[in-house]
Parts: structure tokens; C-alpha cells; sequence
């Protein structure tokens, strides 16, 4: 995937690489800095050379295609272990890292999908809908902007600094997501039997949490409560991933 990064928030340079989720994940565990300010940026996009009036070549206007999205999460309620199992669940491939100010009292997080091959910048809304929505609409505004980029790396080596990758398939062939998707500041329409609009509500019984996910009522809301519950729990991927599929 081709991934652009931007030194400062000016973004008056810009540079490229042909990167592996792998490869990214290495660079933004190994980056670390004195201040957030000289933390570099990151974006999966192509982008062109117009420039704002103020010199800037990261806007909606220059972006030539996208070649992924990245989504941010700072309402500091869903730890990272949480969001890493909810995209294990969905079967998607991902790089999920923690943001420069992420603590584990206080999580934030985002979520880089590449896609299958470059696409329109068009189609971008429509990708970040389909993970806004597995997650119960909790994702910030600005991820659906498309120009949009974010920091990378921590900030005085912070050791609760962390970068996972989920693999699956590419948010772009899943159009079974469209179904469940949630546009900017949109919350579900319904909730699973007995769910309260927390991910973490505990009212539901396991087992009709597991009826409706298998049954595809209400599919995204009851999968992301269970996978927090179990999360909470202590259970493992595995033994999960084994009750689900029994």
C-alpha cells in the first residue's frame, strides 16, 4: 500500500513509501519523540501538488486516490485490546495503534484498513461508514475527512505504546458491512435484545448475544458487546473464536 507522511501539520513536504502493514507497524512502534508537535503524520492516499493559500498540500482537493483509511478513537471507554478483538471478529485486515496520548486508564486509538488497490477518494466515506458502524458509531468525526491524517508514535518513549495487526479481508470487498454502516455522527437505529447504547452492558445473557450474531440480527451492536465482555474476562482469541463458531 502506498502510504504518505507529512513531517508537521503545515505539510508544506510531503513523502512516499510502498509500505507493508508490517513494515508500518514497525516504523510507528520504533518512532518516538520529545513533544507530540514533532511527531510526523501519516495517511493512506495519493495526493497531487495543489496547494492552499497557505502552503499546504494536505487538503480534500488534492487527494488523487486513496489506498486505505484510518479511523480515530478518543473517547477514552474502549481499550485497545477490546478494538483489536472487535476487528479480529470482523475478519478484517488492519493495523490497529495507540494515539501519543493513549494511556490504559485512558485509551485512544486508531485504526488503519488498506484497501485491495488504489481507489477514488469517493468511495472513502463509504469504507469509514462500514467500521463506524461495527463499532457502534463511536469513532470521531474527522475520520470521515478526507484529507484527513494523524500522528504516529509515541511521545517520551511511553511504554504503554502498542501497534497490532489483524488480518482478514480488505474493508473494500466487504460489502456485507453496508448493512450495519454508520455515516458521521450517526448512532445505531437498534440495539440487540436488552443492550443499552454502552458496548459494555452486561443485561444480555452470552448466549443470545451469540443467537443474534449468528442469526445476523443485529449483528455489529451484539458482536461488539460481547467482544468487550470477553475481552473483560480475560478470554483469548481462540476460545472465543471456538464458541462462536460451535
Amino acid at each position: 500500500m502506498n502510504v504518505t507522511f507529512f513531517a508537521d501539520h503545515g505539510a508544506s513536504t510531503l513523502s512516499t513509501a510502498d509500505m507493508t502493514l508490517q513494515e508500518l507497524r514497525a516504523l510507528i512502534l520504533k518512532t518516538t519523540v520529545r513533544t507530540k508537535d514533532k511527531l510526523p503524520w501519516l495517511k493512506l492516499a495519493t495526493f497531487g501538488d495543489k496547494r492552499t493559500k497557505e502552503n499546504s498540500l494536505r487538503h480534500n482537493a488534492n487527494v488523487e486516490a486513496i489506498t486505505g483509511i484510518e479511523l480515530d478513537y478518543d473517547a477514552e471507554k474502549m481499550s485497545f485490546d477490546e478494538a483489536v478483538a472487535i476487528v479480529q471478529q470482523a475478519r478484517l485486515t488492519a493495523l490497529v495503534y495507540t494515539s501519543p496520548s493513549h494511556t490504559s486508564a485512558k485509551p485512544r486509538w486508531r485504526i488503519v484498513l488498506p484497501t485491495s488497490r488504489d481507489l477514488p477518494p469517493v468511495e472513502r466515506k463509504k469504507l469509514v461508514a462500514r467500521v463506524n458502524g461495527l463499532f457502534g458509531g463511536i469513532f470521531a468525526g474527522e475520520s470521515f475527512t478526507l484529507s484527513q491524517a494523524y500522528f504516529f508514535g509515541a511521545v517520551n518513549g511511553n511504554p504503554e505504546h502498542k501497534a497490532e495487526i489483524v488480518e482478514g479481508d480488505f474493508i473494500d470487498l466487504r460489502n456485507d458491512l453496508d448493512a450495519g454502516a454508520l455515516g458521521k455522527g450517526k448512532k445505531p437505529k437498534q440495539a440487540a435484545r436488552g443492550l443499552s447504547d454502552d458496548p459494555h452492558d452486561t443485561m444480555t445473557p452470552d448466549e443470545e448475544l451469540i443467537a443474534d450474531i449468528k442469526s445476523g440480527q443485529v449483528y455489529h451492536q451484539s458482536l461488539l458487546a460481547l467482544a468487550a465482555r470477553w475481552i473483560g474476562r480475560g478470554k483469548t482469541a481462540d476460545r472465543k473464536s471456538t464458541r462462536l463458531n460451535s
